[in-house]
């Protein structure tokens, strides 16, 4: 990809990009962003990462594209504190254009939700859940009863048991 950052939104909330499914590039852009929101996360631990991450990158999104998302301010939503000096710091840097190129993926093709609905532009699942409890597994079952698990030859797999 020629973007640093390629991410989608929630299915069922198009106006919050979900930080759990996403592709990187490894530059220092993309690092100054994660050292950022690291360091303001140690500092204020109460506070939201994906609230924070779309404090940090709506206000540099294309105004034509995403205005509908960008009118949900999750600053004030997720109660980040803007005048943090990081922060700032961060949002000058990429309002003078030495940001991130960023492509912004719809809902329903990097699909993010609890009871996914898959549709022919699906390409990928990150699943939300807290059935059975927040662990890896419990998203794994959620995955095979939706039919999205891809895997070996077993009960619930996509592709076909042997």
């Amino acid at each position: 990809s020629d973007h640093d950052l390629v991410i989608g939104f929630h299915q069922d909330n198009p106006f919050m990009m979900n930080i759990g499914l996403y592709y990187i590039a490894a530059n220092e852009q993309t690092e100054a962003l994660f050292k950022t929101m690291l360091s303001y996360l140690v500092r204020n631990p109460g506070s939201f990462d994906q609230g924070l991450f779309n404090c940090i990158v709506k206000p540099h999104m294309d105004q034509t594209l995403w205005s509908f998302v960008i009118n949900r301010d999750n600053c004030v939503t997720d109660t980040i504190l803007t005048n943090d000096t990081e922060l700032r710091s961060l949002n000058l840097t990429l309002a003078r254009g030495d940001g991130f190129r960023a492509r912004f993926i719809p809902a329903n093709t990097l699909l993010s939700h609890d009871k996914a609905t898959l549709f022919p532009e699906t390409v990928s699942v990150h699943v939300l859940s807290n059935r059975p409890l927040t662990s890896s597994h419990g998203k794994k079952v959620i995955a095979k009863e939706g039919g999205f698990w891809e895997g070996a030859n077993c009960y619930f797999c996509v592709g076909g048991a042997g």
